[in-house]
């Protein structure tokens, strides 16, 4: 996917590669959304939407990484998430 992107950024924006990457995956999960499936019930909605711009933030700074950036460095700046996700999570979180 990251070669893809970095070959249709030169003649596509950012926003339209993040646009139909989540209409991609929409209509792989609309069966199961228009299903009605108890299971994707939630009694904390905001927080399913802060999680859900969270990532569409992230894939938009990745895509947007990968268009202004050689490919390797793009994806080893990918790669160092697990380096900096504990930290935020001891900062913002307060884990332990």
């Amino acid at each position: 996917m990251a070669a893809l992107i970095k070959h249709l950024a030169v003649a596509m924006p950012t926003e339209m590669m993040v646009f139909f990457r989540n209409l991609f995956g929409l209509v792989a999960l609309a069966p199961l959304l228009l299903r009605g499936n108890a299971s994707l019930k939630t009694e904390h909605p905001g927080w399913h939407i802060s999680r859900a711009l969270f990532g569409v933030t992230a894939m938009y700074c990745f895509f947007y990484a990968l268009g202004k950036l050689p490919l390797a460095d793009a994806v080893l700046l990918n790669y160092t998430a697990p380096i900096f996700t504990p930290l935020i999570a001891l900062l913002w979180l307060h884990e332990r």
